[in-house]
């Protein structure tokens, strides 16, 4: 599947740069299935290191490992595969996508389940993660555009928060206070404060989704009228010659 890749997150320059010096030291031996099967072991080592904080604060670092082995999985395989010229467009395509599906999915849920964020937060984070999955997959069939990130953050830039929540709730010791609840307002009473805070947020990416989908959908609506306009005005219309009698 030939797409043409748009990277807009803040990060992606500086990250790129990385990627393109240190491609030609990776061993031939190594593959870009290799590093596609590293980054999915990494996110297996984060969810369940994570799951491990909740007996110790020692599997932490553990789960930022983790990350960084997911991070550098799902950022070379790609960009090796580029590098030396072996490519295979739908597998890659297939397989690159199915593995950070599970890959998010894996840390959300073990963040979720650990001591630095409440479970339905993280599962409300997941479903606007796959929201703009399902909107990247039907851009890439609509107008061929593979767009990596939204409002300057992609996934680089989501790995990093996610070990800078977990890391800040840590070293201030917030656990408990991100489980405490409304007692005050009855309307809210047994709510979370940081679920709402969360939802709240969601609610906004879920409002901006839209905006996208609406800009996206416009563009391409003016670019299908423009075509069909031009496919026209090219036709030429012959008409039947009628027979001219005597």
């Amino acid at each position: 599947m030939q797409t043409r890749r748009e990277n807009n997150s803040i990060l992606a320059k500086l990250e790129f740069s990385f990627i393109e010096k240190f491609l030609p030291h990776i061993p031939p031996a190594v593959t870009p299935d290799h590093l596609t099967y590293l980054g999915l072991g990494g996110a297996c080592l984060t969810a369940l290191a994570f799951v491990g904080c909740l007996i110790s604060a020692a599997f932490l670092p553990i789960a930022i490992v983790g990350l960084f082995l997911n991070w550098f999985g799902d950022s070379f395989d790609g960009n090796l595969a580029r590098y030396r010229s072996k490519e295979r467009p739908r597998y890659g395509f297939m397989i690159d996508h199915s593995v950070d599906l599970l890959s998010t999915t894996l840390i959300l849920i073990g963040l979720g389940a650990s001591p630095y964020l409440p479970f339905n937060s993280a599962c409300f984070a997941l479903i606007i993660y796959l929201l703009f999955c399902g909107f990247v997959y039907i851009k890439v069939c609509s107008d061929g555009v593979h767009m990596l990130a939204f409002g300057g953050l992609g996934a680089t830039e989501f790995r990093l928060l996610v070990a800078a929540w977990a890391f800040f709730i840590h070293v201030f010791r917030f656990e408990d206070a991100i489980n405490t609840t409304f007692i005050e307002w009855p309307a809210l009473r047994g709510i979370a404060i940081v679920d709402l805070v969360v939802g709240i947020a969601c609610c906004v990416a879920f409002l901006s989704f839209g905006v996208v989908v609406f800009r996206q959908t416009a563009k391409l609506r003016d670019s299908d009228i423009t075509h069909l306009h031009a496919a026209a005005s090219a036709k030429v219309v012959e008409l039947p010659l009628r027979k001219i009698s005597a």
